[in-house]
């Protein structure tokens, strides 16, 4: 059954994958202009990765309350993830490539090359049996018989989450790619949160350090592992992460009883 889910082009596949979580960015980038979140600019240089990852998550668990009390409308959850990938293309014409810098130093070469061949591993086909059999599997069943597929006789079935709701949607429109592309971009969003922190901690170290930082952290074994598989686990690590980092290092600096609840619902 997974071949009727799978176009006959995989590189289309992957061009879809890319660019559906490229129209959640271009959404985060309008959000970030609201008055709302303005508090976050005095300790971020950048803040459109947290609402990256406040929206993919506001998707996924609303997806994931949709699915388990409604039944599964195909034509609306299409609808929902072209409507995200023309949102991508259109964002592709304000691309400025000039903007993106790499730093001359033995490190961030390093780093940009173990980058690259993360970003091709995701890209890749998913071969793992863990993924394969629930992970990819309820998704598949959901789509086919337009409930979430969730079984009492399939015990892996019942651990199925807002991560699988998220793959139905990209597998609805045959981005199978989704779920291994979040992986290579859970990476992204921990580095992120490093580069972009105006803590004074990070301000302090030198750019060369900083990616020897970067490198230690993409080195670790496990994320290689995670970065071909459909499993969630490396988003919600991120997520995780950042939680962490606003709850120990941004929140005791803030002074202010309004922004330190915007703080706490964020968290």
């Amino acid at each position: 059954m997974l071949q009727n889910f799978i176009i006959f082009n995989p590189i289309f596949s992957a061009i879809l994958s890319i660019l559906f979580f490229n129209g959640l960015y271009s959404i985060s980038k309008r959000i970030s202009n609201y008055e709302y979140f303005d508090f976050l600019n005095v300790y971020f240089t950048n803040i459109n990765f947290l609402i990256f990852l406040l929206l993919t998550n506001f998707l996924a668990f609303s997806l994931y309350l949709f699915f388990l009390f409604l039944n599964i409308n195909l034509l609306l959850i299409k609808s929902i993830a072209i409507l995200i990938i023309l949102m991508g293309v259109l964002d592709l014409f304000k691309l400025n490539i000039k903007k993106i810098k790499i730093h001359h130093n033995f490190f961030s070469y390093l780093f940009f090359l173990i980058i690259i061949l993360y970003f091709f591993l995701s890209l890749s086909p998913i071969t793992d049996p863990d993924s394969l059999e629930y992970h990819i599997g309820v998704p598949l069943y959901s789509l086919k018989h337009g409930v979430f597929f969730v079984k009492d006789y399939w015990l892996h079935s019942q651990l199925a989450g807002a991560g699988e709701a998220l793959n139905t949607l990209g597998l609805s429109i045959h981005a199978i790619q989704i779920p291994t592309f979040i992986q290579f971009l859970s990476l992204l969003l921990i580095i992120a949160t490093i580069h972009f922190s105006k803590s004074k901690f990070f301000l302090n170290i030198s750019l060369k350090n900083k990616y020897f930082i970067y490198l230690i952290i993409i080195s670790c074994p496990v994320f290689l592992f995670l970065g071909n598989t459909a499993k969630p686990q490396l988003f919600a690590i991120a997520t995780s992460f950042i939680a962490f980092f606003l709850c120990f290092i941004i929140l005791p600096r803030e002074k202010k009883n309004e922004n330190k609840k915007k703080l706490y619902f964020l968290i």
